[in-house]
């Protein structure tokens, strides 16, 4: 199915032209004779004095910030390269900088934060073991070096030999694998009794990097990733999962961003900052790493991620920076980090040491954010200018923004709209849109048109619809005015789908019951003795993670595919379905204001 340009083009001119301001009209000149502009126009929030006005132009520049269908003329996977090589430059020169000064020692007050930095890791790690992190072992849903995303199946990792992984990993690998006897029994075909080894050249492939790759972000680069070892990267999640445990116990949940949302809208009374970094997981140096934590933890996780990466020109280079997006603990550990050095700012600043970070989105006293930035920037980190916020009326973090303490969130429309339901998804997300515009129960007018500019053209997708304050993408979220209209319409098509597909209903106990669209999925075989090894290592907390895959049984009767276990996969078609919603007071006054 062709993408549909013309659609956004349509719905982005309804919006300007409801909207109405000399940004608006700014914007929709920018998107007719020039994307580039478009793609880094911004206004100021100090140019505004109440959250509407300014909430009305920031949607409009927002919406197609990330748009994929801008021609801007950038080679995207180019700029995305180009960056990560200025990052590996910055991290060369961070760990020059920190060898230098570890040898002739830091200024007073940067010695100060770093030490009491160190004695917070440490304190929060505790003693090493590896006993800590190997019950914490596994996979996300990623590819890795050898196995593809749309093979990245969990029994697939478990069994395919030979598993790559880097020499100095792979002790720990081998040692996981063998404590793990029915994991063993998938690989050597029967269950080991008695001491045992693998063989190293029958079961591992020895890959010492990994490979860059790049996958879409937005309009104006892509984004970099690491593709890892499948061993590695097994390793690497027991450290990430471990960090993000040991974070919980000083009030950094990875699994939560409302709290760091919750501050951020509590930022303009209570005089705090948001800050963002650039590029922060690309530029988190080898030497802070090894200044920061303790030396059996940055020894372990030095093991286990890759010391090399394979360019997309096929170029080799040493790594400088210590992990980079793709391993399977760069996020903790930059977490991690950045609380260790904020929270400890904080305190020897006359605070108690609190502080929220989440990733690189940082919410600090506004009195100590000066600070805080200059010794970031001392060790090799880049503080984002666009999207920090140390005064003034506007903060955002964790994707939340906020004026004068309203939340003034704006839709992205990131993809060029071809299936059906991502023609749902775009008039979705308008409606929500129009919900937070307004500040109320009812729906902002000024996103009307968009939204029935996208209705208009996406005939074919009406027969999925939704209450408007249903949650998913199903199904078009429509207004009760325009619901009742649809279910009282005695037009036949309406008629038999009420009568002969059990559709539109109305229930007492049930609520709405509403045809949606229902996306198919793919029943492969799967390894029973391999998931069976997997479920095994799973302990509650990470129980039924996206890992898991979706695993389930087949019934017994009819024929059973290989050892009677079936992994399900997420398909394209879609089908009609029904779902029963119950809808809230609030869904019959939102209406269009």
């Amino acid at each position: 199915m062709q993408a549909d340009d013309s659609l956004v083009s349509e719905v982005f001119f309804a919006l300007c032209k409801t909207v109405d301001t000399p940004v608006s009209l700014g914007a929709w000149l920018r998107y007719k004779f020039s994307h580039t502009e478009l793609s880094t126009m911004d206004i100021r929030p100090g140019d505004y004095r109440d959250p509407s006005s300014f909430f009305a132009d920031y949607a409009v520049v927002s919406y197609l910030s990330k748009y994929k269908g801008l021609k801007t003329g950038v080679n995207l996977e180019e700029e995305a390269l180009r960056k990560f090589t200025t990052s590996e430059a910055q991290c060369r020169e961070t760990n020059e900088r920190l060898r230098v000064h570890r040898a002739c020692g830091f200024k007073p007050r940067l010695s100060s934060v770093l030490h009491g930095a160190q004695r917070k890791i440490a304190r929060l790690l505790g003693p090493f073991s590896i006993l800590k992190v190997a019950d914490l072992y596994g996979w996300g849903p990623g590819a890795t070096l050898e196995i593809p995303r749309k093979r990245a199946f969990i029994d697939t990792k478990l069994c395919e030999l030979p598993i790559t992984v880097s020499r100095s990993c792979s002790a720990l690998l081998s040692n996981a694998i063998e404590s793990d006897l029915h994991w063993s029994e998938v690989i050597l075909g029967v269950m080991p009794s008695g001491p045992y080894r693998l063989l190293h050249r029958e079961v591992f492939q020895f890959e010492d990097q990994c490979r860059i790759t790049t996958v879409p972000k937005n309009a104006k680069t892509d984004r970099v990733i690491a593709v890892e070892p499948r061993g590695n990267s097994f390793i690497q999640k027991g450290f990430g999962n471990f960090l993000r445990r040991r974070l919980l116990s000083v009030g950094i949940d990875l699994n939560n961003q409302s709290v760091n949302q919750h501050w951020a809208s509590r930022a303009w009374d209570l005089g705090l900052a948001t800050l963002d970094l650039r590029a922060a997981s690309d530029t988190v140096s080898r030497e802070l790493v090894w200044s920061l934590l303790p030396y059996e933890w940055a020894s372990a996780m030095d093991a286990c991620r890759s010391r090399q990466a394979k360019m997309p020109n096929d170029s080799v280079i040493s790594l400088e920076k210590f992990s980079s997006m793709g391993n399977g603990f760069t996020f903790e550990l930059e977490t991690l980090i950045f609380w260790a050095i904020s929270s400890e700012i904080d305190y020897l600043s006359g605070g108690d040491g609190y502080v929220a970070v989440y990733g690189d989105d940082i919410i600090v006293r506004s009195s100590i954010s000066s600070e805080v930035c200059l010794t970031l920037q001392c060790l090799g980190f880049t503080v984002n200018d666009e999207k920090s916020f140390f005064d003034g009326p506007f903060y955002e973090s964790c994707g939340k923004h906020y004026f004068m303490g309203k939340e003034v969130v704006p839709a992205y429309q990131k993809e060029i709209p071809s299936a059906p339901l991502e023609k749902v998804r775009m008039g979705n997300r308008l409606i929500r849109l129009a919900k937070r515009l307004s500040f109320s129960e009812t729906l902002s007018s000024k996103v009307r048109p968009a939204w029935e500019a996208v209705r208009r053209l996406s005939r074919e997708s009406h027969k999925w619809f939704l209450p408007c304050d249903a949650d998913g993408d199903d199904g078009w979220l429509l207004t009760s005015d325009l619901w009742f209209k649809l279910y009282f319409d005695r037009r036949p098509p309406l008629r038999n789908l009420r009568r002969k597909e059990n559709a539109c209903r109305v229930d007492l106990n049930f609520g709405i019951g509403c045809r949606v669209a229902k996306t198919e999925q793919l029943e492969l075989p799967a390894h029973e003795l391999a998931l069976l090894s997997w479920t095994l290592r799973r302990v509650p907390p990470t129980l039924g993670d996206a890992e898991s895959s979706y695993i389930s049984h087949l019934p017994d009767d009819g024929p059973l595919p290989f050892n009677g276990v079936v992994m399900k996969e997420v398909t394209s078609r879609v089908t009609d379905g029904l779902r029963w919603v119950v809808p809230t007071s609030g869904w019959f006054a939102m209406i269009w204001d």
